[in-house]
C-alpha cells in the first residue's frame, strides 16, 4: 500500500513539473517575463549584438610528425590517393618531394637489431640474457623446434636441436655463451671465449618461428645471431641481431594494414625498401659493432 501511494504521489509531482515546464516554455516563446515590470518611463535595455560572422579560411595547412624520424608517407593519405587512382610512383613523388622510382641492386640480407646490451625492454636495466621460444608456423604444423650452433673450445662447430614451446635463456658463461632452461640447467655451451651462438629456425622440418618474449617479436625468416660485447664496466653482455633476406624483411613491417589499396601497399613497400637500402649504404651492415651500446646492425 505504501509503495502504491508513493507511486501516485510521484506521478502527481511529475505531472506538476511537466506543467510548469510547459508554462515556462510558453512564456519564453511569447517573449514574456515572469519578473516585475519595468518602472514607468524606463526603457528596456537594448539587445546585445553577437560577434560578426567571419568567413573561414579556404586552405588549411597541417604540420605533423611521427614518433621516429618525423618524415615520410601518410598511410591514410596514401590509401585515399590510391582509391582515387594515383599510382605508386605518384604517391612516392607526392610524399617524398619529387622522388622517382628506379631499379637498384639489393644486398642479399639485412641485419636488424632487436636487443641491445644497454637495455632489457622487459625489466629495464642492462641486458643480461636473451630469451627465445620456438613456435610452429601456422598451417605447416610441427612443434616449433629449432637449432642452436656455436664454436666449441676446441674450434669445432657444434649444434643442438631444442624443442619448441619452451623458453630458453641465452647468456654469457665462462667467457663464451651458453643456453639454459628455466631451471637454470645448461643445455648448450659454453662456446669458445668471445663467441656467441646462432639460432636457425628455417632449416628444421617443418620450419619454425622464433619468439623473443622480451620484445614480443616473432621471427619467421632468416636467423638470429646472439653475440657478446663488453660494457663500460667490464661485464660481458649479449645482444641479438636478426639476419633476414632483404625483401623478406619487408614482410614483417606493420606500417600499413593489408586491407589498404594494393597501390598504397606497393608504395609503402618501395619506401621501406628504399629506407633500408639507404641505411645499409650510409651506415653499413654492422653499425655500432665496436660500441657496447651500439647495435651491430643496419636498421
Amino acid at each position: 500500500m505504501g509503495r502504491r501511494r508513493h507511486r501516485e504521489v510521484g506521478m502527481r509531482w511529475s505531472r506538476r513539473v511537466r506543467s510548469l515546464a510547459m508554462v515556462g516554455a510558453l512564456a519564453v516563446g511569447l517573449g514574456l517575463t515572469t519578473g516585475p515590470a519595468d518602472p514607468p518611463g524606463v526603457a528596456a535595455p537594448a539587445a546585445v549584438a553577437g560577434p560578426a560572422a567571419v568567413a573561414g579560411p579556404a586552405v588549411f595547412t597541417i604540420h605533423g610528425a611521427g614518433y621516429g624520424h618525423g618524415i615520410g608517407m601518410s598511410q591514410y593519405g596514401a590509401h585515399g590517393m590510391a582509391l582515387r587512382g594515383a599510382s605508386a610512383g605518384r604517391l612516392l613523388a607526392f610524399y617524398y618531394g619529387g622522388a622517382t622510382v628506379g631499379s637498384v641492386r639489393l644486398p642479399a640480407t639485412i641485419r636488424v637489431g632487436l636487443l641491445q646490451a644497454n637495455r632489457d625492454p622487459s625489466v629495464g636495466g642492462r641486458l643480461r640474457r636473451v630469451r627465445v621460444r620456438g613456435l610452429e608456423v601456422p598451417g605447416l604444423g610441427g612443434s616449433g623446434r629449432f637449432t642452436v650452433s656455436g664454436t666449441s673450445w676446441g674450434g669445432r662447430i657444434v649444434r643442438r636441436t631444442l624443442p619448441g614451446h619452451v623458453t630458453w635463456s641465452i647468456k654469457p658463461h665462462s667467457g663464451g655463451m651458453s643456453v639454459f632452461d628455466l631451471a637454470s640447467r645448461r643445455v648448450f655451451g659454453p662456446t669458445r671465449p668471445g663467441t656467441g651462438v646462432t639460432l636457425r629456425y628455417q632449416t628444421t622440418s617443418p620450419p619454425a618461428r622464433l619468439l623473443l618474449p622480451q620484445t614480443g617479436q616473432r621471427l619467421r625468416w632468416g636467423r638470429l645471431d646472439v653475440t657478446l660485447v663488453r660494457d663500460d664496466r667490464g661485464a660481458q653482455r649479449p645482444r641479438a641481431v636478426a639476419v633476414i633476406p632483404f625483401n623478406l624483411y619487408l614482410r614483417g613491417l606493420g606500417e600499413m594494414p593489408g586491407s589498404f589499396a594494393p597501390v598504397a601497399l606497393r608504395a609503402q613497400a618501395i619506401a621501406a625498401r628504399s629506407y633500408a637500402l639507404v641505411a645499409v649504404q650510409t651506415r653499413g651492415q654492422r653499425s655500432g659493432r665496436w660500441s657496447w651500446d651500439g647495435c651491430d646492425c643496419a636498421v
